[in-house]
């Protein structure tokens, strides 16, 4: 019975070190898909007004100003 006890607890133990690697894990990509959301938006923002720029930019370097 002691035995039985014994491995049931190491088995438990085991799944729960597993549990913790699992989580950790998530955690770890959640966190990078969310950075990589954040890197995303700001270049599309940037690409926008990148290109609002250019385009008010080349009528005046057409008309020579």
């Amino acid at each position: 019975e002691i035995a039985q006890c014994l491995v049931g607890s190491e088995m438990c133990i085991r799944d729960s070190s597993t549990l913790i690697i699992d989580f950790v894990c998530y955690l770890f990509f959640y966190i990078m898909g969310a950075i990589l959301r954040i890197i995303f938006h700001i270049a599309s923002v940037f690409a926008k007004r990148l290109t609002i720029l250019l385009f008010k930019v080349r009528p005046a370097l057409a008309l020579g100003h």
